[in-house]
C-alpha cells in the first residue's frame, strides 16, 4: 500500500529552497527560514519566482517527491518529474486504449458518472443538513453565510471573475497537481486522457481524475471556507477589470485548511 506523506507549502516570494542533508531548506538571503527531511515529504508546492536549487530538484525527482512551482495566486508554472515508475506494459495499455474511439468513451462515461454521483452526493448533504435553505438547482444557494460578498453567479476563469470563482480556481489548481502526482506513482501518463482530448502540455489523464474529485473534494472545501466564515472579504485582492485573486493571508488560510 502506498505510504501517503506531508505536502510542504512555501508561500513566501522571497524564499528559495534549497537541499542540505537530505533537508529541504528554506532561505531568506543568508537565513534560514526553516527545514524539513525529504523523507518526510511527498509533495512540495512553492509559490513564488525564486526558485529551488538543482541538486534540490535532482533529488525530489530522485525520489519521486513531487516539486510544482505556481505563481504568488496559484498559476501553474512548472513540475518536476523523476522517471516514470511502474511497468512499461502498463504505460502502453494505457496509450493504445487512447487511441480506441469505443474504449476511450467507456472510460470516459465512467469519468462522468462519478463527477455526477460525487456532485449528488454533495448537494444531497447539503439539502438534508439544510433543508430549507437549498435548492437543488444553484450552487449559490449552497453558500449559506456571507450571501453579502460571496454571491455565485456563474464559473468564470482564467482569470477568475469574483470571490467564490477565486476560491475555485485555487482548489482546482492544487488538486489537479495532486491527481498528477498520484498517477505517476503508479506509472500512468498524466499526459494521456480520455475524457480530455491530448493538447501539448495539459495532463490531460490528471484533469480526468480530478473531474470525479471536483465536488467532493474542492468544492466542499470551498464551501466550507466560505459558510464556516474562515475566509473572509479581506482575503482577496479585487482588480478594477473584476479579476479576484487570494492575497497572501487568504493563500494561508486557504493552505492551513487544506
Amino acid at each position: 500500500m502506498r505510504r501517503l506523506l506531508n505536502t510542504l507549502f512555501i508561500l513566501n516570494e522571497e524564499a528559495y529552497l534549497a537541499l542540505e542533508n537530505e533537508n529541504v531548506v528554506v532561505k531568506q538571503d543568508e537565513e534560514i527560514l526553516g527545514q524539513v527531511p525529504l523523507l518526510n515529504l511527498e509533495n512540495i508546492l512553492y509559490f513564488g519566482y525564486k526558485g529551488a536549487s538543482p541538486a534540490l530538484m535532482g533529488e525530489c525527482a530522485k525520489r519521486k517527491i513531487g516539486l510544482c512551482f505556481l505563481s504568488r495566486h496559484g498559476r501553474f508554472l512548472a513540475r518536476v518529474c523523476g522517471m516514470n515508475p511502474g511497468n512499461v506494459l502498463l504505460r502502453k495499455k494505457q496509450y493504445l486504449l487512447s487511441e480506441n474511439y469505443e474504449e476511450s468513451c467507456q472510460i470516459a462515461r465512467n469519468f462522468i458518472a462519478g463527477k455526477i454521483f460525487n456532485a449528488r452526493t454533495v448537494i444531497e448533504r447539503m439539502k438534508r443538513d439544510h433543508p430549507l435553505n437549498i435548492d437543488k438547482n444553484k450552487f449559490d444557494d449552497l453558500i449559506l453565510s456571507n450571501k453579502q460578498d460571496f454571491e455565485f453567479k456563474s464559473r468564470q476563469k482564467r482569470p477568475p471573475i469574483g470571490k467564490v470563482n477565486a476560491l475555485l480556481s485555487f482548489a482546482y489548481t492544487i488538486l489537479a497537481h495532486d491527481c498528477a502526482s498520484v498517477l505517476e506513482a503508479v506509472g500512468l501518463d498524466a499526459y494521456v486522457g480520455f475524457f480530455h482530448s491530448d493538447r501539448p502540455g495539459r495532463p490531460s489523464l490528471a484533469l480526468d481524475l480530478m473531474e470525479e474529485l471536483r465536488a467532493i473534494y474542492a468544492d466542499r472545501f470551498v464551501l466550507t471556507l466560505i459558510n464556516n466564515r474562515i475566509i473572509k472579504k479581506s482575503d482577496f485582492d479585487e482588480k478594477e477589470n473584476g479579476v479576484t485573486l487570494l492575497n497572501d493571508n487568504g493563500r494561508k488560510i486557504f493552505l492551513n485548511n487544506w
